[in-house]
């Protein structure tokens, strides 16, 4: 960190939109701080078209601390917050000034990456506890502990061959096999399945918790994710596009940083489509899940997808490939797949579809428990991944005994017994 030769921290104060009393208030009390402070004001609110002439001094500051008027132009300010969380990161601790606290405005002031709220008339207690995250932010108190969590990114090879469905199955039974906590997460940047197939109707986005990274911790981690029945914890995608609230794929990683030191499994459904908000996941990823099935057109898709994986970092030696309905009954040889991929497989999944299906339709997931092939090869993979105990699947001989058992022979009459 770029400290003073005093040892003070430089702190930049930027106030935009708000009047010559708040303003002044605002700078008054951030210069009797122990700090080396730079104060800017902007009457026009910024983007990422109009940027500030000082972004340089943004840049080398230590930290900084920017007040915005969001009664004045809500939308204006919005869109002031998003750019500068998305330009500067951790760095800008951003606070909305406001005077009614309206729940519509607080939500969008949250929404599009404001930390704090801060009540015109001003209180000094307030306004100085504002000032106080700055000095925890600098001293460590946020930032995240070792990573221990294990993040698995699962992608289709192509539409429709049942990522999602995979998805959710395995996170919800390592949720309930390993009974460490898990998250679920649905990294698309619109319109995932993910709510649909586990039958829950949230507004908990990934989203929204990455732009509220710099002000997040445990307790507030609550307020964006949803509870399963499962147990599984989850941050689903919005319904509909929204170009201004894409991710950056710096505050993604930084996200994922966070969560790892929260959660013993990450699951991620990535949209195969969306390279530049994947590309963050897979990075950290420990796993990599391309899923195919076993038709010609998938199994290109997949060559041509390990392929691009080959040439970013070492990603192709952490994949590892999942047949799904691997005995369909027009399925190709799956040596043609491991050929073209030059990767064996390694998950296989069997035709599954109306269960699984009926599962999505139902928003219930398969129990881990039942005795459906699905089930048992879901099962499996859960518990390699855990490394629990994985069930054997009965052979022949098994199945007959237990069916005896189950309906013990009763003799017949005509025996004259």
């Amino acid at each position: 960190m770029s400290r003073s030769n005093q040892g003070f921290l430089n702190v930049i104060v930027l106030t935009v939109g708000t009047d010559i009393y708040t303003t002044d208030s605002l700078m008054r009390v951030a210069k009797s701080r122990a700090w080396m402070v730079e104060t800017f004001h902007s009457e026009e609110y910024l983007s990422a078209h109009k940027r500030p002439s000082f972004g340089p001094q943004l840049q080398d500051a230590d930290r900084c601390v920017a007040f915005l008027d969001f009664e004045r132009s809500p939308e204006a300010a919005a869109e002031t917050a998003r750019f500068l969380t998305e330009s500067y990161g951790n760095k800008v601790l951003v606070v909305a000034v406001v005077r009614t606290q309206l729940p519509a405005l607080i939500v969008s002031a949250m929404r599009s990456g404001c930390n704090e709220l801060l009540t015109e008339p001003i209180q000094l207690p307030a306004l100085e506890s504002i000032f106080d995250q700055i000095d925890r932010l600098s001293a460590g108190e946020y930032l995240p502990q070792a990573q221990e969590g294990t993040v698995l990114a699962i992608v289709g090879a192509k539409g429709g061959v049942g990522s999602t469905a995979l998805a959710v199955h395995l996170a919800t039974f390592l949720a309930k096999r390993s009974g460490k906590r898990t998250l679920l997460i649905d990294n698309h940047t619109y319109g995932g399945h993910v709510a649909v197939y586990l039958g829950i109707d949230s507004s908990n986005y990934f989203e929204e918790a990455v732009r509220n990274l710099s002000r997040m911790d445990s307790e507030l981690l609550k307020r964006f994710v949803v509870q399963h029945s499962s147990g599984l914890e989850v941050m689903t995608s919005p319904d509909v596009f929204d170009a201004a609230r894409m991710m950056e794929p710096e505050a993604v990683r930084r996200a994922f940083e966070f969560l790892r030191t929260e959660y013993a499994y990450i699951v991620v459904d990535c949209s195969r489509d969306e390279r530049a908000i994947n590309r963050p996941v897979f990075a950290v990823a420990k796993t990599i899940y391309p899923v195919t099935t076993p038709d010609v057109a998938a199994a290109r898709d997949l060559s041509r997808f390990i392929d691009e994986l080959a040439v970013m970092d070492d990603w192709a030696d952490k994949t590892r490939i999942i047949l799904n309905r691997s005995n369909s009954p027009l399925a190709i040889p799956s040596e043609q797949i491991e050929h073209a991929t030059r990767q064996r497989i390694a998950v296989r999944v069997p035709n599954g579809y109306q269960e699984l299906t009926r599962a999505a339709n139902l928003g219930e997931p398969l129990d881990p428990n039942s005795h459906s092939d699905s089930a048992v090869a879901l099962s499996r993979w859960a518990d390699e991944v855990a490394g629990t105990v994985s069930r054997k699947p009965k052979s022949a001989k098994e199945g007959k005994v237990l069916s005896a058992l189950r309906h013990p022979f009763t003799p017949h009459s005509s025996f004259g017994l």
